[in-house]
């Protein structure tokens, strides 16, 4: 079994396609372009998920279904994606018992903190309690789990999975759920696409069908560019990719600094590689949807800790970042002979944050450097005593402070247009700018 590390990944990508067979993975992504037949680069949501995956499972309450999806969405980006799918068969349909109750284990975790205490015990064994079809003797009983919490408030993974395989644990419907759907979650789902043709795609990569349900013309502009860089890189190289062949392919018009933040994010091993369809789909997410979406994402970015908080260092960071991008973006923007007044817009934002919008703020915002800028911004609006800019928090903060994140706001392939790119997209823009 694989180590259980930040990611949640419980086998990775390489070991599932090993053991997953040609002909499984062939009639599974197959299956995965039919429940998302024109947002591959985006993944299947939890609707979706709902409705196809566990539709012979009725019995299972929304809730519980909401917490598997999180469970089996390996980097927390709110949808399943090819590479998420065949961890999750090689896992229920080819794995031990061990790897499933790991499953179960994350699926009671849905804080994601790496153990589970009482109150999650308590909560997971009611979420059958008001199910009349359920026996009473199938429920899981307060003496299973009192002993469970002798020795300590918490409990970790390695005692979990001893603990499970107790009788009086086993069977109840605590864990027989979740065997349940192990045995035959991916029937429904592969069956219904065998009859559709279609190639196999390696892990990380795109579908290139055409975008016809995306509405919002920014959007399209985006998804269509990202897809022709896709195209580009996956026709210079095989599989994965390092920050070179990436910067050589979306710089510019893209800030190199902003490549780096999300080859990072995406590199979760440190391998210095990687996929590009997985590098691809999360720029997407970061300039594609709501703007609300893209800030939040941008939060968990670098949420590094994974708490759904941002510390004083984690701010300090992502601020620092924001204004390198925008310096950058502006001198790509300089040497084309393009304007932007991305800088100058941020520098002020900046201010306001840090000092308040007191009269002459534009005329003194320059007597201030960028760091101390930002160092009495987080000190504004990191408490003191939790040391955390709670999620909430940021969405209430960030959308106050949008200059600050200006790119995300405006970016679009138009600004390629004299930076090599604009005779590719000169048919779009000429259609929808």
């Amino acid at each position: 079994m694989g180590n259980f590390n930040s990611t949640r990944e419980i086998i990775s990508v390489k070991e599932a396609t090993e053991r997953v067979p040609s002909a499984e993975r062939k009639r599974l992504h197959r299956a995965y372009k039919r429940l998302c037949p024109y947002n591959t680069i985006v993944g299947v949501g939890a609707d979706t998920f709902r409705r196809e995956l566990l539709a012979g499972f009725p019995y299972i309450p929304r809730t519980l279904s909401d917490r598997l999806f999180a469970a089996l969405d390996r980097q927390s980006r709110g949808t399943l994606s090819f590479d998420d799918l065949l961890c999750a068969y090689a896992i229920f349909n080819l794995g031990s018992a061990e790897e499933i109750m790991t499953i179960l284990f994350f699926t009671y975790d849905y804080g994601k903190r790496g153990y589970l205490d009482r109150r999650d015990i308590i909560d997971a064994s009611k979420i059958f309690s008001k199910d009349n079809a359920v026996p009473g003797e199938c429920l899981l009983r307060t003496a299973a789990y009192e002993k469970l919490f002798e020795v300590s408030d918490t409990i970790k993974l390695p005692a979990f999975l001893v603990w499970v395989q107790m009788r009086e644990v086993g069977n109840t419907v605590f864990v027989w759920w979740l065997i349940d759907v192990s045995k035959s979650i991916f029937e429904n789902m592969v069956v219904a696409a065998d009859d559709v043709s279609g190639e196999e795609v390696d892990a990380g990569t795109l579908n290139t069908t055409e975008l016809t349900d995306i509405n919002n013309t920014k959007d399209q502009l985006v998804l269509v560019w990202l897809r022709e860089r896709y195209a580009s890189l996956d026709k210079e190289h095989h599989g994965r990719v390092d920050q070179v062949a990436i910067g050589k392919v979306f710089s510019p018009p893209l800030p190199a600094k902003l490549l780096n933040i999300v080859f990072f994010f995406v590199d979760k091993d440190n391998t210095g590689l990687v996929e590009p369809g997985l590098f691809v789909t999360t720029i997407a997410r970061l300039f594609t949807g709501t703007l609300a979406f893209q800030l939040e994402f941008l939060f968990e970015i670098f949420d590094r800790d994974e708490d759904h908080a941002l510390s004083s260092q984690e701010l300090t960071s992502l601020l620092r970042c924001m204004a390198e991008i925008e310096d950058e973006f502006e001198a790509q923007m300089y040497e084309a002979g393009l304007q932007s007044d991305n800088r100058r817009k941020f520098r002020l934002a900046l201010a306001a944050s840090a000092l308040g919008t007191a009269k002459g703020l534009a005329s003194r915002y320059n007597q201030h450097s960028v760091s101390e800028l930002i160092s009495e911004t987080v000190k504004r609006n990191v408490p003191s005593k939790s040391g955390k800019m709670s999620l909430a928090r940021w969405k209430e903060w960030s959308m106050q402070n949008i200059n600050l994140f200006l790119l995300l706001k405006t970016w679009n392939p138009s600004h390629a247009n004299d930076l090599t790119l604009k005779n590719a997209f000169h048919p779009l823009i000429d259609k929808y700018m």
